[in-house]
C-alpha cells in the first residue's frame, strides 16, 4: 500500500517494514516514511461505524448546509432531523 500508492497505513507493525527507512528519491534522498509513520503511535484510534461515510456525506452535510441557510429555526431541531434521518437509513435506535 505505501509503496505502490503512497498510502499511509495505519497498521503498526507496518514501521518493520524496510521499504519505510529506505531513502526516497521525491524528498532528496531522505528516508522520510520512517519519521512519518513514527508519529502513527500518537494519533488516538478513531471509533466510526460501517455508516459513518454515508450518514457524513448524504445527511450530515446536507443538514449542516440547510441550518446554515435558515432552513432550521434552531440547531435541535436540524440535530433531531438529522437524527431521525440516520435511524431510518440505518436501522439503529436514537439514543435518548
Amino acid at each position: 500500500m505505501l509503496r505502490n500508492r503512497g498510502l499511509v497505513p495505519s497498521l503498526l507493525s507496518s514501521l518493520d517494514d524496510p521499504y519505510v527507512k529506505e531513502p526516497q528519491p521525491y524528498w532528496g534522498g531522505q528516508p522520510v516514511w520512517a519519521d512519518m509513520l513514527a508519529t502513527m503511535n500518537k494519533i488516538p484510534p478513531y471509533r466510526g461505524t460501517q455508516f459513518y461515510q454515508e450518514t457524513r456525506s448524504t445527511i450530515m452535510i446536507k443538514t449542516v448546509t440547510d441550518y446554515l441557510n435558515g432552513q432550521f429555526p434552531t440547531a435541535k431541531e436540524a440535530l433531531d432531523a438529522a437524527a431521525n434521518q440516520i435511524a431510518s437509513a440505518t436501522g439503529l435506535p436514537i439514543a435518548q
